[in-house]
């Protein structure tokens, strides 16, 4: 009986380490549920939103950069009604003269010729 009773307690523990080490392979072999990184990254409706503030931020920065190149455009004087002039003080002093009215020349009407 010693003998059975030897042989049987190693079979059971020959069978304790094949089952943990079938564990062990599983753990390690197992597949998950995300194959790749891209897999674990989803668009949800929060990263929607934080794409179209960004997309309005963007907008309203360029708009404002134009507006200010535009708006920021300065005509030249070059007349006062008939007269010809060369410059700003001229013309300031011709005005104080005689109250005329400038001759603006400006590729498109901006904030500095209103």
């Amino acid at each position: 009986m010693s003998t059975s009773t030897a042989t049987a307690s190693e079979e059971d523990e020959n069978f304790i380490e094949d089952v943990e080490e079938e564990k062990a392979l599983e753990v390690i072999v197992s597949k998950s549920k995300y194959a790749s990184l891209d897999d674990l990254v989803e668009l949800r409706w929060y990263c929607m939103l934080v794409l179209i503030m960004a997309e309005i931020t963007a907008f309203t920065a360029l708009a404002s950069v134009t507006m200010m190149v535009f708006a920021g455009a300065n005509p030249n004087v070059v007349g006062c009604d008939n007269q010809v002039v060369n410059g700003c003080h001229e013309f300031n002093s011709l005005k104080n003269k005689s109250g005329c009215t400038p001759v603006l020349e400006y590729q498109f009407e901006s904030v500095q010729v209103e």
